[in-house]
Formats: C-alpha cells, sequence, structure tokens
C-alpha cells in the first residue's frame, strides 16, 4: 500500500506524543507527508463567546507548537493544524477527506469498560466512523526493523 499523506491527531497526552513518534516512523519509511493536528470542538454558533473561543485557539496553538517541536530536528516536514469541528470524529473525518489521507494514527489511554463508556474514546470514534485507515498507536514505535 502507497501511504502519500499521513495524520496524526493529538489531545496533547503522552499517548498522542507516542502516536506521533508512530507517525514520523511510518511517514519517513514511506516517504508520505506529515500533518498533526488538533480538533477544537465548537459550537455552530459561538456568539457572545467569540473571544473566549478565540484565546481557546491561541492557547491551542501554543500548546500543538510546542508539541511538536521537539520533532522538528527530524528529517521529514512536519505541518500542524488546528481544526474547528462540531465533535472530534467530524473534525478527523473532515481533514482526512481534505487532504486524501492514507493513515490516520491516533493514541489511545487503554481505558475499558465502564470508564471507556463514560469517557469515550476518540480513538474508538475515529476506528468507527472515519472513512479511512486507521492506526490506534500505543507504545513506542519501532525501532529501524519497521513493523511486523
Amino acid at each position: 500500500m502507497q501511504l502519500n499523506q499521513v495524520i496524526v491527531a493529538t489531545d496533547f497526552s503522552a499517548h498522542s506524543d507516542a502516536a506521533i513518534r508512530h507517525g514520523i516512523h511510518i511517514a519517513r519509511a514511506a516517504g508520505a507527508e506529515l500533518r498533526i493536528i488538533h480538533v477544537v470542538e465548537t459550537l455552530a454558533d459561538e456568539g457572545a463567546l467569540h473571544s473566549a473561543v478565540d484565546r481557546w485557539r491561541a492557547d491551542t496553538r501554543g500548546r500543538l507548537a510546542r508539541q511538536v517541536e521537539p520533532y522538528t530536528a527530524e528529517d521529514i516536514d512536519i505541518t500542524q493544524e488546528i481544526v474547528d469541528a462540531p465533535s472530534v470524529a467530524e473534525g478527523l473525518q473532515s481533514v482526512a477527506n481534505t487532504y486524501h489521507a492514507d493513515l490516520l494514527v491516533v493514541g489511545s489511554r487503554g481505558l475499558t469498560g465502564l470508564k471507556q463508556t463514560l469517557l469515550g474514546s476518540a480513538a474508538r470514534r475515529a476506528l468507527r466512523t472515519v472513512e479511512t485507515h486507521v492506526m490506534v498507536a500505543r507504545g513506542e514505535a519501532p525501532a529501524t526493523t519497521g513493523y511486523q
């Protein structure tokens, strides 16, 4: 399978850092473009909340830049993007469609049972709804041997 566009979703957690490392490893090996995104769930009508939402977006841009910064020395170009969407799943699907993603990489906290049911899981929703290949990254990316 030829990979041209790899997208990694981040929620700024340690699990997202692992997903970024997997995405870098895969994009480098495939010669693919790498895009790291964060979805901001927004209301359809922000109205009076406009200035608060603007501050929140500015803070989110800074957090994304700080999370990606350690990887800028890698020998791969990384594009960063903040995506506004009604839900994380819709944002992931929108980005996958817009950039014709071949692979979406998401991290997972590994919640199970009641915690997963109550808190939900962006990884689980992505697996169910995003219409491209989705990889749930758990743990560190393999060394130079690649995936098996």
